[in-house]
């Protein structure tokens, strides 16, 4: 019986691994930047929020839309579900929304994700969420969020396919449709390959048959 050596192991771990890392599309995908722990105003125990205006540069990767939104950071109440930060989409007041463009290496499915909870100060919330390109509106639709308290946000995560028609711009849109002061809470907001790019595909299929090739030479000479 013939053997792997421990480089063509460590060669086929390797493409296996890389096949496993998709790449994310979303930048400042849980709103981390800026930090609000020095400017924002205290609510809660030890959370902070900060009030942003629609066409603010503030929001690292972001274009705020509608009224206003608010970036809040968590205390030892109101938690993330990513990192310590998320937004309300309902600022101070609101409506307000979110939206990012970033371009995709070609035309497929893609997966958009992301995480709501609705702020303790409103029974439901309400959250349209909608994905474009050139072309045209590739998804859209309306989620709501109920029971969350400060010490229980209750985040619901999600996931929903779109279908890039085109390599090039996508934008995605995350708006609050009824105002007041308090609204959905959108946090860990991703966008990766719903199955791997062509140019992934390619380089796999060259590394395995790289693989056996070595496999058939180290055959022959043992023969």
């Amino acid at each position: 019986m013939k053997y792997l050596t421990p480089s063509v192991v460590a060669l086929a771990f390797t493409l296996f691994a890389g096949q496993s890392d998709a790449q994310q599309y979303v930048l400042n995908f849980d709103f981390e930047t800026p930090n609000i722990s020095s400017t924002g105003t205290p609510f809660g125990t030890g959370a902070f929020y900060q009030t942003l205006n629609a066409g603010s540069p503030v929001l690292t990767s972001w274009t705020i839309g509608g009224s206003t939104i608010d970036i809040v950071r968590q205390g030892t109440d109101y938690l993330a579900f990513s990192g310590a930060q998320y937004v309300d989409l309902a600022g101070s007041p609101g409506p307000g929304s979110v939206s990012q463009v970033f371009s995709v290496p070609a035309a497929g499915t893609y997966l958009l994700s992301f995480a709501i909870a609705n702020n303790p100060g409103i029974g439901t919330s309400t959250v349209n969420v909608s994905v474009s390109d050139t072309s045209g509106s590739l998804f859209a639709n309306t989620y709501n969020h109920t029971g969350s308290t400060a010490n229980a946000l209750g985040w619901t995560f999600t996931t929903v396919p779109f279908i890039a028609t085109a390599p090039g711009n996508i934008t995605i849109n995350f708006a609050d449709p009824t105002g007041g002061n308090a609204g959905t809470f959108l946090d860990d907001v991703t966008v990766v390959a719903a199955v791997p790019e062509p140019t992934t595909v390619a380089a796999g299929a060259l590394l395995l048959g790289m693989v056996g090739l070595r496999l058939r030479r180290r055959a022959a000479k043992q023969a």
